[in-house]
């Protein structure tokens, strides 16, 4: 079996079955720019690919997603009935800030 193949067959797990398997929990922090808001994610060590219990797409990447705290989730809803996203982005979020962080 290749790497690819068994981190496919990982991603293919459920829930239970993946609490088998050691993994760390850590940190993925708020985009915004200046917040240190977060929540806690799975890391497999298959970086930069992560899992996230609560989420309805559960398996993410870090190079790809972003991830907003409560307060600018509701700050960029807010926003974008008036503002471009491109605007909203420059001006709300920090994206070369670090996204994981280790508890």
């Amino acid at each position: 079996m290749t790497e690819s193949e068994a981190i496919q067959e990982m991603k293919a797990m459920s829930d239970e079955e993946l609490l088998m398997v050691p993994f760390d929990v850590v940190k993925w922090i708020c985009a915004g720019k200046g917040c240190c808001r977060g929540t806690k994610v799975r890391d497999y060590g298959i970086a930069p690919e992560f899992f996230h219990p609560r989420k309805s797409i559960s398996w993410f990447s870090v190079r790809t997603s972003y991830f907003m705290c409560e307060k600018h989730y509701k700050m960029y809803k807010r926003l974008k009935k008036n503002f471009t996203q491109e605007h909203i982005e420059n001006r709300l979020f920090d994206f070369n800030k670090i996204k994981i962080q280790k508890l």
